[in-house]
């Protein structure tokens, strides 16, 4: 059968582990991404917030290099990636960070939000 999402919670150095061994074992066949420090995410190698963001542009007639996008944590890397202008939370791990154009105030001061009104000058 096929399946959607599969999720495990528990403690980082577990999660470590079994996601080593996830990937040993089915390699390109899954996606791994971690959502919070004790979330592993097992999904289709299709899915991902970064191929969402480039189907609904697609399906909009939207140019995703005009898109700004939003992200924390690891499965937030996609999405930074397929967005014209990625944005690092605050306390976004490092990894997306690296990977993103600016870094907004965090999530818990209202970053986004923060973020676009100095952009739009509201």
């Amino acid at each position: 059968g096929h399946f959607i999402k599969c999720m495990f919670i528990a403690e980082p150095p577990v999660l470590a582990e079994l996601q080593a061994a996830v990937s040993g074992r089915f390699g390109g066949a899954v996606y791994l991404s971690r959502s919070h420090a004790t979330f592993l995410e097992i999904l289709a190698p299709s899915v991902s917030k970064g191929n969402a963001l480039k189907v609904a542009m697609k399906l909009r007639g939207l140019d995703p290099s005009r898109s700004i996008a939003f992200g924390d944590e690891e499965n937030d890397i996609p999405l930074i990636e397929a967005a014209g202008f990625g944005v690092a939370m605050e306390n976004a791990i490092g990894a997306l960070k690296a990977r993103s154009a600016a870094v907004a105030p965090s999530n818990a001061a209202d970053g986004v939000a923060v973020f676009l009104e100095r952009i739009f000058g509201f």
